[in-house]
């Protein structure tokens, strides 16, 4: 999954090319159409308890009957990603079953997300690539969570970070006035080094107008050994010009 950053190092700037996560995945990059079609057909006739039973397994990294074991190089969301792209109205549902992961996952105590992060990550993942916008508050109250800077995923972002993005993600269809339900959260974001860049992206997306403000908060990170916060000033048009309208 092209999206999510594949190490610390260079995982801020992937994360800011992917940081609204609004594309699916091309026709190209679909398993075989049979296997889709079966696949999103059985998920459609499946009752919401056992559809949300198979979505948690399969974000947990467990096998199940019927969705195709992960591939190597695979994530755990990406077969029903790709089911949902190809049938959104059919397939529906998915999106309330993530909205009622959300909001359960979001109360794990720190200790739990910490020990296995990865299962929260592809739910927040998920959610924005299914647009589930119910689940908005809930993924709030996980970016809110300062604690889960240090629930670090594989790829090297972290918990609170990933929260944040699928929150930038879910925003962008979203009108102003939702906007700025959550704008105190990427305030916030702007006040810690890891998290300023998709802070600063993300505000001077929805607020063009007070773009000086939020380099001039950002700045206080541009030192050297702070380089992703200056290479992200430095490309700024860039960022906003491909966010998705």
């Amino acid at each position: 999954m092209a999206n999510k950053p594949n190490r610390a190092g260079e995982g801020v700037r992937n994360a800011l090319r992917a940081i609204f996560m609004k594309e699916f995945s091309s026709t190209e990059d679909l398993p075989p159409n049979g296997d889709i079609d079966e696949i999103a057909d059985h998920i459609s006739k499946m009752s919401p308890e056992k559809l949300r039973l198979l979505v948690e397994q399969r974000l947990r990294g467990l096998e199940t009957e019927v969705l195709p074991q992960l591939e190597r190089d695979e994530d755990p969301a990406d077969i029903l990603i790709d089911c949902f792209a190809k049938y959104p109205d059919k397939l529906a549902s998915l999106q309330d079953v993530c909205t009622e992961l959300a909001y359960a996952w979001s109360e794990q105590k720190d200790e739990e997300i910490k020990a296995n992060p990865e299962p929260l990550g592809e739910l927040l993942y998920m959610c924005a690539m299914l647009h589930a916008r119910s689940a908005l508050p809930a993924i709030a109250h996980i970016a809110d969570r300062a604690n889960l800077a240090s629930a670090i995923l594989p790829e090297g972002e972290d918990i609170q970070s990933r929260a944040l993005r699928s929150l930038a993600g879910l925003l962008v269809s979203e009108p102003p006035k939702v906007r700025d339900e959550y704008r105190k959260l990427f305030e916030v974001a702007l006040e810690t080094v890891d998290h300023a860049p998709i802070g600063l992206t993300t505000l001077t997306t929805f607020y063009p107008s007070e773009r000086d403000t939020f380099i001039a908060k950002a700045q206080i990170h541009k030192l050297e050994e702070h380089g992703e916060v200056a290479w992200v000033i430095e490309n700024l048009d860039m960022f906003v010009e491909s966010t998705p309208d």
